[in-house]
């Protein structure tokens, strides 16, 4: 994840929000580039899942599939 230092108007991160995207990438770091930069695209850079599906060359099921396997990760590591 990048943090841009140029924004001046960027709210600052509290130290329980970094902690949370560590954590966050930690789980991400877990699974193959791909399946990563499905989710990044789609919910950091705002991306609908079709139009990830036409960047990546791949199908929406393919999309779907992936950005359901990295939620149950998530979902997973946030209920231990």
């Amino acid at each position: 994840f990048v943090h841009s230092h140029s924004n001046h108007n960027q709210k600052s991160f509290s130290e329980e929000e970094f902690e949370t995207k560590d954590y966050l990438q930690k789980i991400l770091d877990e699974f193959p580039e791909e399946y990563r930069l499905i989710f990044i695209l789609n919910r950091y850079e705002g991306y609908k899942q079709y139009e990830i599906a036409d960047m990546l060359g791949i199908s929406l099921k393919t999309v779907e599939s992936r950005m359901s396997k990295v939620f149950s990760a998530l979902r997973e590591h946030y209920n231990k």
